[in-house]
């Protein structure tokens, strides 16, 4: 096909497209009242909520500095000053700016009123620091984590050996880090495992987002597209949120080289943090007698065993 026929295609199925849905010379104006009422959200969001928001902006703020803090000594991914390459450094450094960027994304969606949507993206993390706490602890590596040590020396790449490989690593490591072989009391494990099955339900299958429209299934209320607060929701959201932002703010000590520790106020930010996020996963056993408050505080301290004179030395 020759260039002018697509260009032409293009601009037929573009004005198709304005013909059918387009007003005023827009598509998606009927979108407006969804745009309005996620706007309007945000705004009670962050209104009602504002012990969230403190603590979540401070979480934000502090660990978007981590690329002026690596920069300043990591020269190239693989070449750290006077010292040997650590693949597991690198790929720490990274896997922290991905969590980051999971982390302020899920903040976002749930101003947008999609709060289910956005505790979804929490199991994605916890998954991620989970392996991330077991490499650091030498619990595993991370070639095992990738699966590569499925890999002889100079064979091709066999995609379903690394497959299989890092999904059997993966399992060992969740029972090192929440299941049986843990060290964990048996009811913070039954906690941790309702926990990841509540998550895990929402990402495959949105099953939390369904119960949201039982009323109408009853048919008690109309059905409505547009995001309405229901504080319950966000109550999860928000748990879910702040829990897995302890563990995240647990390992970026663990991005400290030997050789390159972060400053001493930044040291005592990371202190302030760590300490204001006890008493806020706490309060769901201590003021709302949840089980898994107290079972969440058991596991970060103990899987986390962080601080801000912890570095990377794997």
């Amino acid at each position: 096909m020759c260039k002018d026929k697509i260009v032409t295609d293009i601009a037929a199925w573009e004005e198709r497209l304005h013909a059918n849905f387009g007003q005023d010379g827009v598509i998606g104006h009927g979108l407006e009242p969804y745009r309005e009422a996620s706007a309007r959200y945000g705004y009670w969001f962050v209104d009602h909520f504002r012990g969230f928001m403190a603590l979540s902006e401070a979480f934000l703020d502090f660990h978007f500095g981590l690329p002026e803090l690596v920069n300043d000594y990591v020269t190239a991914p693989l070449n750290r000053t006077g010292g040997q390459a650590s693949v597991a450094y690198s790929m720490g450094v990274v896997r922290h700016m991905i969590d980051f960027r999971l982390m302020y994304s899920a903040r976002e969606l749930a101003f947008m009123g999609s709060v289910l949507e956005g505790a979804a993206l929490m199991r994605l993390v916890f998954d991620a620091a989970i392996v991330r706490s077991a490499i650091v602890q030498r619990l595993s590596t991370i070639e095992a984590a990738e699966g590569v040590t499925a890999l002889a020396p100079g064979e091709p790449l066999d995609y379903e050996a690394v497959r299989k490989a890092r999904i059997k690593e993966e399992k060992r490591i969740d029972g090192m880090m929440v299941g049986n072989a843990s060290g964990l009391t048996e009811e913070t494990i039954a906690e941790l495992r309702k926990w990841e099955s509540l998550l895990h339900g929402e990402i495959h299958g949105g099953r939390l987002s369904q119960a949201t429209a039982l009323a109408w299934l009853k048919g008690q209320e109309p059905l409505a597209m547009v995001p309405r607060p229901r504080e319950f929701e966000v109550a999860m959201f928000m748990n879910r949120w702040v829990e897995v932002a302890w563990m995240v703010h647990r390992l970026m000590p663990t991005l400290q080289l030997p050789a390159h520790c972060f400053s001493a106020q930044w040291n005592d930010k990371w202190r302030v943090l760590d300490e204001s996020f006890v008493p806020a996963v706490q309060a769901l056993s201590s003021q709302l007698k949840k089980k898994i408050g107290g079972a969440m505080v058991e596991f970060v301290t103990k899987k986390f065993p962080f601080d801000a004179s912890s570095t990377c030395e794997v």
